[in-house]
């Protein structure tokens, strides 16, 4: 019994000598990288797009991505529940135009959609109209 408590695992030793192939480092640098959502570098190049000699803090920028977060996901689960009700399995941009309109509210609602409209001709090719482009 004592041999075999001396002896190391074979499958430790098989591990450490097993020759690394080039694949395996570039995997590894993909699960380094973290799934973080954060909107904090859009926050600040809109508003050095607007107001390039304006800074913001960094607890001002963690107060805004959490703003953007919640908007982001009241306007998800309004279009959710919108496209279920009318008993669709396709959530469109009619959609969340509604949610939109529901959530934010007067002079806000309108820029909003304004701008989604214009966001969404941008990406299908189409020319828009009337919209600064920024």
């Amino acid at each position: 019994m004592s041999d075999k408590a001396s002896t190391p695992k074979k499958s430790a030793t098989k591990d450490a000598t097993k020759p690394k192939k080039v694949g395996d480092e570039e995997a590894k640098k993909r699960e380094v990288k973290k799934n973080f959502d954060s909107y904090a570098l859009y926050i600040s190049r809109v508003l050095k797009s607007v107001f390039p000699d304006i800074g913001i803090t960094l607890p001002s920028i963690s107060v805004m991505d959490s703003f953007v977060r919640d908007i982001f996901e009241r306007i998800a689960m309004d279009a959710s529940s919108l496209t279920r009700n009318y008993q669709k399995s396709t959530l469109t941009t009619k959609e969340i135009e509604t949610a939109t309109k529901l959530i934010l509210k007067g002079d806000l609602n309108k820029h909003a959609v304004s701008e989604g409209q214009s966001a969404v001709k941008r990406a299908q090719g189409q020319p828009t109209s009337g919209s600064k482009s920024r």
